[in-house]
């Protein structure tokens, strides 16, 4: 296991968090305000709450592709296979991360004094230039929203 943690990469976390956003819902968040369906579902896009859905990276890459040019996700070398489910009202899913990426990231904040990688979106917020004040109008708040929702959909806590 490499000592280091490499993190997935994404380009525009909003556009990825509207994609996942229209996944969940099978409403079309990517190119439009969730009012029509959205063209490009999830293999079994009829799952319902608790469905596993598997695909490859490569696979995954090509659909990412021919719904939104610009989106990137690089996945770490390791990474080979993309698992799916969605939450329901009633369940959520506790995901463990991988164990040798919390020692690992243990090992370099207490020994290498490392700092805790985030997306930038939480740190420069062009949207808010008074971090940690509330956002003040609609556009800035789904914004923020889709950033959030592409985050946690693919980030690891390590």
């Amino acid at each position: 296991m490499p000592d280091d943690f490499v993190a997935v990469q994404v380009n525009q976390y909003d556009t990825w968090g509207k994609l996942v956003m229209s996944w969940s819902t099978t409403k079309d968040f990517v190119n439009g305000d969730g009012s029509s369906g959205f063209k490009f579902p999830l293999p079994a896009a009829n799952y319902s709450d608790g469905t596993v859905i598997q695909m490859t990276t490569d696979e995954f890459k090509a659909r990412v592709a021919q719904i939104s040019g610009g989106l990137t996700i690089v996945f770490p070398p390791l990474v080979k296979e993309l698992i799916f489910v969605r939450d329901s009202e009633t369940r959520r899913y506790v995901r463990l991360p991988d164990p040798n990426m919390i020692q690992n990231a243990y090992e370099q904040f207490k020994v290498n004094g490392a700092n805790y990688s985030v997306p930038p979106f939480y740190i420069t917020a062009p949207f808010n230039p008074n971090p940690g004040a509330p956002l003040s109008n609609a556009a800035d708040k789904l914004t923020f929203q889709a950033d959030r929702v592409g985050d946690y959909s693919i980030g690891s806590c390590a």
